[in-house]
């Protein structure tokens, strides 16, 4: 998919879908996590993507989702608290 994304519309919009779907998740997931005020995790910026990142992530021939979910959360400077 990511090798057609340049020059198909439906790859380019699958693409942009599933990227996105990962990204909603895991913000999503990070503000329920200690929802109840504790708030068990916190990270120091928002939630961002790299084009290079998610690249190699999607060609080293892994399960991509936790690699681009490791790379966000990273990214983003999460940490649980203790």
């Amino acid at each position: 998919m990511i090798e057609r994304a340049d020059t198909s519309p439906i790859a380019r919009q699958t693409f942009v879908a599933y990227v996105a779907g990962v990204g909603e998740t895991v913000g999503a997931i990070v503000d329920m996590i200690g929802d109840d005020g504790s708030r068990a995790v916190s990270c120091r910026k928002s939630f961002t993507l790299d084009t290079g990142s998610l690249r190699a992530a999607l060609e080293a021939g892994a399960p991509a989702t936790p690699l681009i979910v490791a790379d966000m959360i990273k990214r983003a400077g999460c940490r649980a608290k203790d």
